[in-house]
């Protein structure tokens, strides 16, 4: 199963360079083609917004599965062992609720988006906010897997937090 999930986020980081790179060259193809030709490609701005709201939504659920985001663990670090827990269980019930919120909203946003057209490209708009679907149940289930996690590791008399501290 762990390989599995490897391969999959190994290729949404595939993903992430796709839309990295056609982003820079249909923007800079257009640059060039407005200076240069007084012509331009009428889909590149539309397409490459499109790019990068999937890139970043993307790339945040890489970073949350890699537990790269920001913490402060300072308080967490001094109390007790199931304080600790009782800490880092209540923070995570908390990104699941922002998760279903977020759901939600992006659910509705979808059904409501998907008969308009994008002016230029004319595909839905629903696909827009199709990426905070896909990231909200994404989200939710990374940390409903790092819950269980913490409390297995707590049950086994591991500690709650990671060791490993990470440099600037």
């Amino acid at each position: 199963m762990r390989i599995l999930i490897q391969l999959y986020f190994n290729a949404l980081k595939f993903f992430l360079v796709f839309c990295l790179i056609s982003i820079v060259c249909l923007i800079f193809l257009n640059v060039v083609l407005r200076y240069g030709f007084n012509s331009g490609i009428n889909i590149s701005v539309e397409l490459s917004r499109f790019l990068f709201v999937w890139m970043v939504f993307s790339g945040a659920i890489i970073v949350l599965h890699e537990n790269g985001h920001v913490a402060v663990e300072a308080l967490v670090r001094k109390l007790p062992r199931l304080g600790a827990l009782s800490v880092v269980i209540l923070a995570k019930l908390c990104m699941i609720f922002v998760g279903v919120l977020l759901l939600d909203g992006s659910w509705k946003q979808m059904m409501l988006n998907w008969s308009t057209l994008s002016p230029t490209v004319g595909m839905p708009m629903g696909y827009f906010y199709l990426t905070g679907v896909i990231f909200s149940v994404l989200s939710i289930w990374v940390q409903i897997i790092a819950s269980f996690e913490v409390v297995l590791k707590y049950s086994r008399g591991g500690e709650v937090l990671k060791n490993e501290e990470r440099q600037l």
